[in-house]
């Protein structure tokens, strides 16, 4: 498993899954320190889970990893999971 943060987009999904994900730097937007903490804390629990915070996320629902993000920062969380769970979609085809 790669180390997290901006500057590493090796990332893995742990948890029942252990689904393996890796973002492309080009076209990445850089997260704040806030963001980018509530992606790593989400993504440890698993591609299933990560899956119902893109969900709770689109549905305006409160969880303890992003709690105290603004919305701004929230939509930025939203588009970050979507975009690594597209990428792990688009490797399992």
């Amino acid at each position: 498993m790669g180390a997290v943060g901006n500057m590493d987009r090796e990332r893995v999904c742990e948890g029942d899954t252990g689904c393996p994900r890796a973002l492309a730097d080009e076209g990445m937007t850089q997260l704040t320190p806030p963001v980018e903490q509530a992606v790593d804390a989400i993504c440890a629990l698993g591609c299933d889970v990560v899956r119902a915070y893109i969900l709770a996320l689109g549905s305006g629902e409160t969880r303890p990893e992003y709690v105290a993000l603004g919305a701004a920062q929230r939509s930025s969380l939203l588009a970050e999971l979507q975009e690594i769970m597209a990428v792990y979609e688009d490797s399992e085809q």
